[in-house]
Order: C-alpha cells, then sequence, then structure tokens
C-alpha cells in the first residue's frame, strides 16, 4: 500500500508517518509534487492536509484520477484509523487482502455473473456448513416520469444534464430515453458518431422517428437506437430539420417510446407553443442556468420611468410563463445552476438574480474536456471523477423521479456492505 502525504506542517508529516511506519512515504509540498506523484508513483492513498492553501485543488486532481483521499483537520487519530481501515482495500499482500473482500476483479466479476433468481450459497461459521436462500430483487417496473430539460440560453448547459442525467440513470440498470426537440439543429446524432456506427456495424440502421411520424404518421418501436443503455431518440443530421412539429406528433412520439424514463431535451424552445403544452404534461422541468450576471439580467422586466414596457426579453417572458404555470396550475420548475465555481457567491445569485433555490449546482467543467468527449463520442459520466461530481450534484433529481433502492449505484451498495462487514469482523476480533 503506497501512502504520500499533502501536510501543511513538517512536524504533522513525521508524527504520522511514524505512527503508521510509513518513514519512505512522499511529502508532497506542493501542487506539482502531487501531479507528480499521481504520474510516476501513483500512490493508492493521499493524506490530505485542510490548511494547505493548495487544497481544493489537489482535492479536485486526485479524485479526477480516482486517488482515495483521507483528510487531515488537526485530528491524528481519525486519520490513522482510516488508513488502517482502508489499508484491507489496499494490501500489497495477497493473504491479508483475502482475509477481509475477495480480489477487486474477482468481485465484480461476480456480480456480473449473478442471475436474478434465488441462489443457494454455503457459509462457513463456526465449522458448521449453513444453507441460506440469497435473493436479489429485480424490478420489472418504475413509475413512468417525463423530464423536461432546456435552457434559458446557449450554451448553459441542457444538452450536457440531459445527456449525464441520462447515463446516470442508466447505470443503474434502469430503462431510460434521450429525446432530442425535433425541430432543434441537430447535434447528439453526430456526437455519438451513429453515421459511422451503422457502417461499422452491419445491418443496424438509424431511424429518425420523428421523420418517420411527420411523413407518415408511424412510429417503428423496434427501431430504437440503443448506446450504453440509453434509448436515443435524436435528429439524423443527413436530412432537412424539421420545419414544425405539433403537439399530437410529439405525444405520439413520446407515448410511443417504451421506456419508463423519457428525457427531452428541449435546448431554448421554451415559447415554442408545442413545448409549452408539453410542460403540462411534464413530470419534471429543469432549467439551465449559469451564473453570468449579464446574462441573467435579461430575466429583468423592461421599464420605463417605472413602469413596465410591452416589450420584454424573451427570457423574461418564459420565467414569468413558467412561474404563472407554476402558481396556477401547480405545475413547478426548477433551476439547474452550471458553471459553479467559488468567484460565485450563490446565496446573492439565488436571491438577488434568479429568486429561487438552485435544485442542482453542477460545478464548472473545463471546456476542453467537453471537447475530449466529443471528439471521441465519449461521455463525461463515464470518467471517474466526473461520474464522482455527478453522482454528487444529481442527488436532489434522483430522489424527485427514482425509487429509493435506485438512489446509489450498485457498485456504492456492495462497497457500503464490504465496509461494514470489514468493521463486523474487527469488532469480532477485539471481542476476541
Amino acid at each position: 500500500m503506497k501512502i504520500a502525504f499533502v501536510m501543511k506542517s513538517e512536524l504533522a508529516y513525521q508524527r504520522l508517518s511514524n505512527e503508521l511506519g510509513k518513514d519512505e512515504a512522499k511529502h508532497l509540498k506542493s501542487l506539482d509534487d502531487v501531479k507528480e506523484a499521481i504520474q510516476y508513483s501513483k500512490p493508492d492513498i493521499v493524506v490530505l492536509d485542510k490548511e494547505v492553501s493548495f487544497f481544493e485543488d489537489a482535492e479536485k486532481l486526485l479524485l479526477r484520477f480516482n486517488v482515495h483521499i483521507v483528510e487531515f483537520d488537526k485530528e491524528f487519530a481519525p486519520v490513522i484509523e482510516q488508513i488502517k481501515t482502508q489499508s484491507v482495500f489496499f494490501s500489497d499482500e495477497e493473504e491479508e487482502y483475502e482475509k477481509y473482500i475477495p480480489d477487486h476483479v474477482k468481485y465484480m466479476e461476480q456480480l456480473k455473473k449473478k442471475v436474478e433468481k434465488p441462489t443457494e450459497q454455503k457459509i462457513i461459521y463456526r465449522e458448521k456448513i449453513v444453507e441460506k436462500e440469497i435473493e436479489r430483487i429485480s424490478f420489472t417496473s418504475i413509475p413512468p416520469k417525463l423530464i423536461v430539460i432546456g435552457s434559458l440560453w446557449a450554451g448553459a448547459g441542457s444538452t450536457t444534464i440531459s445527456v449525464n442525467l441520462a447515463r446516470a440513470i442508466a447505470s443503474r440498470g434502469l430503462q431510460v430515453s434521450l429525446v432530442e426537440y425535433p425541430t432543434q439543429k441537430p447535434y447528439l446524432f453526430d456526437y455519438l458518431d451513429i453515421h459511422n456506427k451503422e457502417d461499422e456495424e452491419r445491418g443496424k440502421i438509424y431511424f429518425d422517428h420523428a421523420q418517420l411520424i411527420k411523413s407518415d404518421g408511424h412510429f417503428t418501436r423496434d427501431r430504437n437506437w440503443n448506446e450504453k443503455g440509453i434509448s436515443w431518440y435524436v435528429n439524423d443530421s443527413r436530412f432537412p430539420p424539421v420545419k414544425n412539429f405539433s403537439f399530437d406528433e410529439l405525444l405520439k412520439l413520446i407515448y410511443s417510446i417504451s421506456t419508463p424514463i423519457k428525457i427531452i431535451d428541449i435546448s431554448t424552445k421554451w415559447n415554442d407553443p408545442t413545448i409549452r403544452d408539453l410542460l403540462h404534461q411534464a413530470d419534471e422541468i429543469f432549467i439551465c442556468v449559469e451564473p453570468d450576471p449579464i446574462k441573467v439580467d435579461w430575466l429583468a422586466q423592461i421599464s420605463i420611468n417605472g413602469q413596465k414596457t410591452d416589450f420584454q426579453r424573451i427570457e423574461n417572458r418564459i420565467i414569468d410563463y413558467l412561474t404563472e404555470m407554476e402558481n396556477i396550475n401547480g405545475v413547478s420548475f426548477q433551476y439547474i445552476t452550471t458553471k459553479v465555481n467559488d468567484s460565485i457567491d450563490m446565496k446573492e445569485w439565488h436571491e438577488d438574480f434568479i429568486f429561487k433555490e438552485s435544485l442542482v449546482l453542477l460545478d464548472n467543467i473545463p471546456y476542453e474536456d467537453h471537447l475530449r468527449c466529443v471528439w471521441k463520442s465519449t461521455f463525461l459520466y463515464d470518467n471517474p471523477y466526473y461520474k464522482e461530481m455527478f453522482e454528487y450534484a444529481f442527488k436532489p433529481i434522483f430522489k424527485r423521479v427514482l425509487p429509493l433502492e435506485f438512489h446509489l449505484l450498485e457498485q456504492d451498495k456492495q462497497q457500503k456492505k464490504s465496509i461494514k462487514n470489514i468493521f463486523a469482523n474487527l469488532i469480532k476480533k477485539g471481542e476476541g
């Protein structure tokens, strides 16, 4: 097990390394040292002092590369206890590791091979063989949800949120569809590189269902494009875009999709009459905004001598409509604030700019990371660092749209169970 220390005090570093018997462990004194350690020495655990000036940057970097962090906050005992507990997972000695949990790779393979029916398992306990029936619950249906996601202006993140939310839901083994509103400019078709995948996988053809409904009124259920556990209904960029799509046509598209969870990315199409009708059918409405005080000022009313004028900006009209719909019809909307960073006073943002608490706060994602995904047709969620970020940010959404059993990923449930078992074993040994 490799341990590195990022400590403000040299004395604190010496004490911890001595008590843990890790005299050879590196003391990383700068962010560059952390980057170098990740690249070359590859520590399993890093003790990160909350007092160092670059704490947040170091934490983000370590999480990004899936390095386990133990925070040091002036107390030595909790750090030592955490490391001793976590050492079970990182032990270099196979014998010591096997005492507590099986090899990680074998463990994951066992999870994949589990079937959806009760199985029998032999458990050896105090030299007695006990037959135990293990049951795994399989959910065949969950309450259907229609989720509408859009932005008040271009670039605020509706597509990023839609794609990664769908990916997070699919990772839980749930059926989910992502619909790109038919009249908006095609984006996801090329993002997914579907035209090349058609050539690579002979016999696999993408059908633009909006085009089919528009041309002959028919929807073909068994011709959906499934990738990464998501059924994609996106606009085919090889054809002229649909100029208009009626509410009846949209309902035919949405309710012909068999997945219980449907996410519709409407971009900035809030004033489209079809979308306005759709909002009354939605279970959840999410508006993506970025904390740019200039752009958010577009939400303000235009007044002359204190009198509201007939002309109002489009963003202001959208919020007025949604607020009225919320007050009269009880159809609520929630803000998702993207591109959050330390320079923003979030209290002022909520109280003085959008006048409503954000349901989700998503940290700023460097643009180069977005581009890297676009070039490779991959998803931010599939990067361990961003997966953790999205899982944390989306918790309020999971609570609103998913049953309690699906709030955590399967591996997170298994990890919690493993840690619980480890503590139980440690307590049992202490009592013996």
